[in-house]
């Protein structure tokens, strides 16, 4: 049965207790980590029969294989960003999430994987390092934000 009627909140916010959505956050962040870093593990051992699923040909396995082998264990990285930037959002404090995401994404990783390989001349392997650190300042930058706590502030009305 569904009620439309006014339900009692029990997040921690809500009962105006912080420290409780706190530790809901460090749940998930230790959560996530544990399920990134299983996939990663999966896709790094075994990249070229996953590569081969979408394209039997081989033809990509060699850009395939470098990428599973470079990013995909800053993944349990981003796993954290995402938990803080959904803690974010949820308290209220959207502008940050997006703010990071949009400098850390477009404004950093794009041109980064635009310059790059033809810069250090390292190839693809430039739009890796590029993913990689776009990765690591969003994380970071949503970490710093989150400390600072001022999501614990906010007024949702």
């Amino acid at each position: 049965m569904i009620s439309l009627g006014k339900t009692k909140r029990t997040d921690g916010l809500g009962t105006g207790k912080p420290e409780r959505a706190a530790r809901g956050v460090l749940l998930y962040l230790i959560l996530y980590g544990a399920l990134m870093l299983v996939i990663s593990c999966i896709y790094v051992v075994f990249a070229p029969q996953l590569i081969s699923f979408f394209d039997p040909s081989m033809e990509s396995e060699a850009a395939g294989v470098s990428f599973f082998r470079s990013v995909l264990l800053f993944y349990i990285i981003m796993g954290s960003a995402l938990v803080l930037s959904f803690a974010l959002n949820g308290a209220g404090d959207t502008r940050k999430p997006m703010f990071t995401t949009l400098f850390s994404m477009v404004l950093l990783q794009i041109p980064l994987a635009y310059f790059l390989p033809g810069l250090l001349v390292i190839g693809i392997t430039g739009v890796w390092l590029a993913a990689i650190i776009g990765i690591v300042v969003q994380a970071g930058l949503l970490a710093w934000m989150y400390r600072a706590g001022g999501w614990k502030k906010v007024v949702l009305g």
